[in-house]
């Protein structure tokens, strides 16, 4: 493994983690910007799909 590809991995890591934090503390404007505009979220096992940020920010926090 390259230097390039530790880094990203770590930035990986702490976006993952952070989406976790402000996901538990429901801290919605934080968890929009854990994500693109354009992100598509899927999760079969709950029934959900959310095809937008907005989308999968609404959802979700109607959803808790």
């Amino acid at each position: 493994m390259d230097l390039q590809q530790l880094a990203e991995r770590v930035a990986s890591r702490e976006l993952a983690e952070r989406c976790t934090m402000v996901f538990t503390c429901r801290d919605w404007d934080a968890v929009a910007s854990c994500y693109r505009e354009d992100a598509h979220w899927h999760a079969p096992l709950a029934g959900m799909e959310f095809k937008d940020r907005d989308a999968l920010v609404a959802g979700i926090s109607a959803s808790v």
